[in-house]
This record gives C-alpha cells, structure tokens and sequence, in this order.
C-alpha cells in the first residue's frame, strides 16, 4: 500500500508512520497543512519549518497544503490539496496519528473521503502510556515543543524527553486531567531522530513565554 503521513513534526504522526513502514507499506511522501491563521483547530502550527527537514532526514518528498485556519474553512481547504498531493506523490491512501480525538478522527475521515483517499489512523485507541513507552522503546527522540495546560510549566520545554520524564508526564496528567498524549492541545512535541531517518536533526531554538504558555520556536535546523 502506498501512503503519505500526515505529519505535523511531532512524535504521534510520525509514529504512525513508522509502524505502517514496519508493517510493509510503502511510504511516498509527507504532507502537512500550514495555517494562515496563527492558530489552528485541527492541525498543529508551531515548528511547521522543521517538516521538511524530517522528510529531508527520511528522504521522502514533502508537499505543504495552506488552509485558513478558520473552523469552518480549513477542512474542505486542505482536502482540494491533499488530493493533489496524492496524485503528485503517487499514494492512494492517508496515515494519521488520531488516538481519541473523535473530532480529528472524523474530519481527517471526510478530509480522506473527498480526497478519495483512505485513511487509516493505527495509534486509534491505544492506551497513551503504551505509546509513550514504545516511541521510546523504538528509538524515537522527541521534546516538548509548547506547553499549554496547567501542570506543564516552561521546564517541560525544549528538551529530550527520557523514561523518567514520562512516567512524570503520565502523573501530572492524572493530577490535572489532561491527554498524557497532548491530543486535546496539552502540548506540541517534536521528533529530532526517528528510525525513519537517515540522521539526526540538530537544531536551536529560543524560549518564547505567554500568560498561560511557554514554546520552544526553532530557529536553525543542521544535520
């Protein structure tokens, strides 16, 4: 089966697209939406520059779609675009990294639909401290780029995250009910080393503080 990932940059997306690529599939691209708006409902916004780097270190063809970033508007945008992503890259189907979100899961679906395309979500429903331990176990290196809930204060930002940091992430989620997954937009990660790439991403990156959140904004990616 020949698929793109739907990829943000960070570590669910790119998961899943290591586990189809382990399941056989073959993997012909990225593809990421790019809000004009500096916030966006369905797809992450932060660090988006970082992509095309991962696709260079995975040395797979990256396509950006532009969507408003309006509620409304952004589904159907980056539907006409993906379709033309497929057909550049020559994939019929689409991998995301969906775990619980029904409101993802849903519009990713009638994204696919109208694309014609497939969509297949494998991390969907798998229990979040599962997958945090197996990005780990399967050689994933991945920080927390954003921080927007309360129990992630701005330590939790910018660097390498180890065993020990998720079985703190997995108690604070339980202390203040938030996604130990950061799928409700808890936090942003980012994947600097993967067993899809080729090499590592060095990148840096400046501290950028707000009332109620803190972000790690790359400013310079080597590899």
């Amino acid at each position: 089966m020949n698929f793109v990932g739907l990829v943000s940059g960070g570590k669910d997306s790119l998961y899943s697209c290591y586990y189809m690529v382990s399941q056989g599939w073959c993997l012909k691209g990225f593809v990421y939406a790019d809000p004009v708006q500096p916030y966006s409902y369905l797809f992450h916004s932060v660090n988006l520059n970082v992509v095309e780097h991962q696709a260079q270190a995975a040395g797979v063809p990256c396509v950006k779609v532009e969507v408003s970033g309006i509620k409304e508007d952004e589904a159907p945008g980056f539907a006409k675009g993906l379709s033309d992503a497929l057909r550049l890259l020559g994939a019929d189907s689409v991998v995301t990294g969906a775990i619980r979100s029904e409101y993802q899961r849903v519009r990713f679906d009638s994204i696919c639909e109208a694309a014609q395309a497939k969509s297949f979500s494998p991390l969907w429903h798998k229990r979040e401290e599962t997958l945090l331990r197996a990005y780990l176990d399967d050689g994933f290196e991945f920080m927390l780029s954003g921080v927007y809930a309360m129990g992630l204060g701005p330590e939790w930002v910018g660097r390498a995250i180890g065993r020990e940091d998720v079985s703190a992430l997995l108690e604070l989620s339980k202390k203040y009910g938030f996604s130990a997954v950061g799928e409700g937009g808890e936090y942003e990660s980012l994947v600097v080393y993967c067993p899809l790439f080729k090499h590592r991403l060095n990148i840096r990156g400046t501290i950028r503080r707000g009332p109620v959140s803190t972000e790690y904004l790359i400013d310079k990616v080597n590899p």
